[in-house]
């Protein structure tokens, strides 16, 4: 509705019939419609898997990435989810796709958008990878001390890191621009481990994407999603961890909804790649890009 266009791939079954469909949308940052990563290409992998068992796919280049127009650095969670909701339209008005059967597959941020697709009535069915069943400010502590944990730095540090950037989440949403935040982390961080770091703290949260993701919380949509819903996480995932999956069940369950299911996959990382501490740094040492059960129970 804004005037940007998206660019993007549309994958369908060799067989000719109407099919069932789905919208791939990635997570935090600019992803290219693979969701490519440390040369993993984890949306094309899923798009052909679902192709080869009868389910088409549309992925797409988020704003300002590949040929997709738009401006990345002005894009946040709403228009993720504006730019969702014109692909599901778009595959609606397809010939080769049964409109009443178009849904969503969100992994880590892109959990959020289809929590809220779900909440409007807007897809008859979501799938979330990885996704957080707690506020966009919470999710960003429990990643931070996830990494913490997994780098092997002690768990009373970890407390107190937390802490200030509680503090420090709290600034952002309530500073009017960068220099006044800036300046208050400066006095917050004064005399803490965090001293020297508001700069950097500053430019990795003051942003749009960040702001629009510390501001939503799932649990406004939870009450409202009442189609199916099936949630996947690894226990190994340092980025989203798993206990998020606790969170998502009873969300949406408390509403009546009794079409919620949670699988933990042992081993796996915040890409489903099976994984020794789950930690970034691991990805790229890794060659399977995502493992076939997780692929077998999308389809399921």
């Amino acid at each position: 509705d804004d005037g940007v266009t998206l660019a993007g791939t549309l994958t369908w079954p060799a067989s000719g019939a109407r099919c069932k469909a789905v919208v791939l949308v990635s997570g935090s940052g600019g992803q290219d419609r693979n969701n490519t990563f440390s040369e993993h290409k984890t949306f094309f992998v899923l798009a052909d898997y679902l192709a080869r068992h009868g389910i088409a796919t549309l992925r797409v280049d988020d704003r300002g990435v590949g040929k997709s127009g738009g401006n990345l650095k002005e894009s946040g969670l709403p228009d993720a989810d504006a730019d969702a909701v014109a692909a599901v339209n778009y595959l609606k008005q397809r010939p080769e796709i049964n409109a009443d059967s178009v849904g969503v597959i969100g992994h880590s941020e892109g959990a959020f958008v289809a929590f809220s697709m779900a909440a409007r009535k807007e897809v008859p069915f979501i799938i979330t990878l990885a996704g957080g069943g707690v506020s966009g400010s919470e999710l960003l502590l429990m990643q931070r001390a996830a990494l913490l944990r997994a780098s092997g730095v002690k768990e009373d540090f970890i407390e107190k890191y937390n802490n200030y950037m509680r503090q420090a989440q709290d600034i952002v949403l309530q500073s009017g621009d960068a220099a006044t935040c800036e300046r208050k982390l400066t006095e917050l961080f004064n005399g803490t481990p965090l001293a020297g770091q508001a700069a950097a703290t500053t430019q990795q949260l003051y942003n749009v994407a960040k702001i629009e993701l510390l501001k939503y919380n799932p649990e406004w949509d939870f009450p409202e999603s009442t189609c199916p819903v099936l949630a996947l996480n690894g226990d190994k995932d340092c980025q989203v961890p798993v206990e998020n999956l606790e969170f998502i069940r009873k969300g949406i369950s408390e509403n009546g909804n009794t079409q919620v299911k949670t699988i933990v996959f042992p081993g796996l990382n915040h890409m489903f790649q099976p994984a020794v501490t789950g930690s970034p740094v691991e990805y790229s040492d890794i060659e399977e890009t995502i493992a076939p059960a997780v692929l077998q129970e999308i389809v399921n």
